[in-house]
């Protein structure tokens, strides 16, 4: 994954509590740092409706890149 990249939770994601703001939404990568961190992975997320809109961080695992829709 690189910044620019259009994500969603994957079924992993899903299943964490931790993520339940990010349910039904979407985000675009902003950065990912090194293996090193715990969540390498920075992410603008928003509310399926669009309503609103925040920073999350995540392991690779829990997302996956949004399929296009045709």
């Amino acid at each position: 994954m690189k910044r620019g990249d259009i994500v969603v939770l994957s079924s992993a994601g899903k299943k964490l509590e931790q993520n339940f703001r990010c349910r039904g939404g979407f985000g675009i990568i902003e950065y990912v740092q090194g293996s090193i961190a715990e969540y390498p992975i920075s992410v603008k997320w928003w509310k399926e409706d669009m309503t609103d809109s925040f920073n999350a961080y995540f392991k690779r695992y829990e997302i996956k890149k949004m399929k296009k829709r045709t």
